[in-house]
């Protein structure tokens, strides 16, 4: 997850703002990266076939998933351009620089992008064209707000977490299927979708 995402640059650009910004902002920052970390990292084991060959899991989805980096902008639905916009302007307001504010405000994004990548991958279409159809299926099913509600749930315990991360990595999984479902009987049919 590390690697595929690059995210060890992100990491020093925010050790580099200390005592520049707030420390709230700063961990935050390191909070919102670290989620991330972890959410790719859960996809990673649950979705690669085991022994896992990191090397060949790298080489497979990295520049599918700097594909996606570069286009994912254009596929976001109205509420995830939002929810992306109030995380930058957050961040940026607190005094971190453009860039890293933008990185670190995309990650909710980003953990889509295996999801996406692995569609692309199986009906052989673009990752923007998957992106699209993804972010589309999701708004008009409003699994973001699903996702949302989900988590804002009580967790008290470590199993309350993990059951709570459990749920939203379902309901991505659902999403992926319903991207690949609509793919793949939309090449099946004539029927433009």
């Amino acid at each position: 997850a590390r690697d595929a995402f690059a995210v060890r640059n992100i990491w020093r650009e925010i050790e580099a703002l200390d005592g520049k910004i707030d420390a709230n902002i700063q961990v935050q920052l390191f909070s919102d990266v670290n989620r991330f970390i972890e959410q790719i990292t859960r996809w990673f084991l649950q979705q690669v076939s085991h022994p896992m060959d990191i090397t060949a899991a790298i080489a497979e989805f990295a520049p599918h998933i700097k594909t996606y980096v570069g286009c994912y902008q254009d596929a976001l639905s109205q509420s995830a351009k939002r929810a992306f916009s109030k995380r930058y302007d957050l961040f940026k307001e607190a005094g971190v620089p453009n860039d890293l504010a933008e990185r670190v405000a995309s990650l909710e994004a980003m953990g889509n992008a295996c999801d996406i990548v692995r569609v692309s991958l199986q009906t052989k279409l673009p990752v923007k064209a998957v992106a699209e159809l993804y972010y589309e299926l999701g708004s008009r099913l409003q699994l973001g707000w699903l996702r949302g509600i989900i988590g804002k749930l009580a967790a008290e315990t470590h199993w309350d977490r993990l059951a709570i991360k459990g749920l939203v990595d379902e309901l991505m999984r659902e999403q992926r299927r319903l991207t690949l479902d609509v793919l793949t009987n939309t090449k099946k049919s004539t029927k433009p979708f």
